[in-house]
């Protein structure tokens, strides 16, 4: 464990790490390599920054699609799926991940 941290610890520091390069003014979905990079320099390391990812997936925290990560609320997935669809190539396969993200979130809610 990175610095003494408990696994609940980097859990939290993980998905707070998500949450602060998504939304408002950046992307609405971060790239994975950002987060771990940053989650590197928080001192957790690699093999525990993937498993805080994945643990934070099953727990209906986090999306990730396609090597990208967002809050598993209806508004950062919605502004993923919007900024997706705004692009010059917009890619509808991606699209239709995200679209199926959005209604697990909805359904959890």
């Amino acid at each position: 464990m990175a610095d003494g941290l408990s696994t609940r610890e980097q859990y939290e520091r993980v998905v707070s790490i998500v949450d602060a390069n998504t939304g408002g003014k950046q992307r609405p979905m971060a790239a994975l390599s950002t987060i771990r990079t940053v989650a590197g320099y928080a001192g957790i390391g690699a093999e525990d920054v993937g498993k805080r990812l994945d643990r934070a997936v099953a727990n209906g925290d986090l999306v990730i699609v396609e090597g990208r990560v967002c809050q598993a609320e209806e508004e950062p997935v919605r502004a993923a799926i919007r900024y997706e669809g705004k692009r010059e190539h917009t890619r509808k396969d991606r699209l239709a991940k995200l679209n199926q993200a959005l209604q697990g979130v909805l359904d959890d809610e």
